[in-house]
């Protein structure tokens, strides 16, 4: 059974929020290890298709900060 639309978009946003918790949590004062687990955890996580797993990396490299800022400001609403 295949995931729709809607359940692809919320296990790509449960894959970035942990990603970014857990580097958060290991890399607490080195940003650039903190980017690179990020983005090595979102490149194993999501596949692209008719991207090659270069190309992906290219990509999500050239928008991780985005991402981080995004799923640290949705845990911040979280808590409140």
């Amino acid at each position: 059974m295949s995931l729709s639309k809607e359940q692809r978009r919320a296990r790509r946003r449960r894959i970035v929020r942990r990603a970014v918790a857990l580097a958060q949590e290991i890399h607490t004062e080195d940003e650039e290890a903190r980017r690179e687990m990020v983005l090595t955890l979102i490149n194993q996580a999501i596949d692209i298709p008719g991207l090659t797993e270069k190309m992906e990396r290219r990509i999500l490299d050239s928008i991780l900060d985005l991402i981080i800022d995004l799923a640290t400001e949705a845990k911040e609403n979280r808590n409140g």
